[in-house]
């Protein structure tokens, strides 16, 4: 089996998981920040499911395992809002909807741009994905997906810094630290092309879903560790 089936499908996995788990705690205590987390991670977790399945499809039909690409962008994109949301609340709860709402009408007007041409992809001899993205829907994705991270991590840098209480400065450095290895490992499955840059990109993802997961049960477990 091609080491990116395998891979994929481990993310995928691993992210429906991490969902269901921060989703059962959400409905325990209803705060809104599990919601908005909750939200992000079923966002990312359909998106990793969609570039999962879309991998089981190139060996039958790659023009039809090319559409998960863009509809993963779609999953991802509404799951970022979410943590953008979730990141404005804590900084600037009273502006929130003046910096969101334009996120929303960008996401909007430039996601059906990854449909325009979707990718036919392949693998690569050593049996890595290699999803063949035209320029124009590579760019795109890559500016909003650094719009989309950008925003919340300098919102909880920001929260960490000027926040004098130890845990919140703490939660917030795992929460940008894991968003930013993940965004990261997640960008460079699209242009790895060796079987162990591609296994360096999963660890990070991988990380970086960890540290999300640790920011949120981080009284817990300071509280088991004390």
């Amino acid at each position: 089996m091609p080491i990116g089936i395998v891979s994929l499908n481990l993310i995928a996995l691993f992210l429906l998981f991490s969902a269901i788990l921060v989703f059962f705690s959400w409905r325990k205590g209803r705060s809104k920040f599990l919601r908005d987390f909750t939200g992000f991670l079923f966002g990312i977790a359909g998106a990793s499911t969609c570039w999962a399945i879309g991998a089981w499809l190139i060996s039958i039909d790659p023009k039809i395992a090319g559409y998960f690409h863009p509809l993963a962008g779609l999953s991802g994109g509404i799951g970022f809002l979410y943590f953008c949301h979730l990141a404005l609340t804590f900084i600037t709860p009273e502006r929130k909807w003046r910096i969101l709402g334009p996120l929303v009408f960008l996401f909007l007007i430039t996601n059906p741009i990854l449909w325009l041409k979707p990718p036919i992809p392949s693998f690569s001899p050593e049996g890595v994905v290699l999803w063949n993205i035209d320029f124009l829907p590579g760019f795109t994705l890559f500016i909003t997906g650094i719009l989309f991270t950008g925003l919340p991590v300098i919102a909880f840098v920001y929260l960490g810094a000027k926040s004098t209480e130890r845990f919140i400065k703490l939660r917030s450095f795992l929460i940008s630290l894991g968003i930013i290895l993940y965004m990261g490992g997640g960008l460079a499955h699209n242009i790895v092309t060796i079987p162990k840059q591609y296994l360096f990109s999963d660890i990070f993802t991988f990380l970086g879903v960890a540290l999300l997961l640790g920011a949120v049960y981080l009284k817990k477990i300071l509280k088991r560790i004390k």
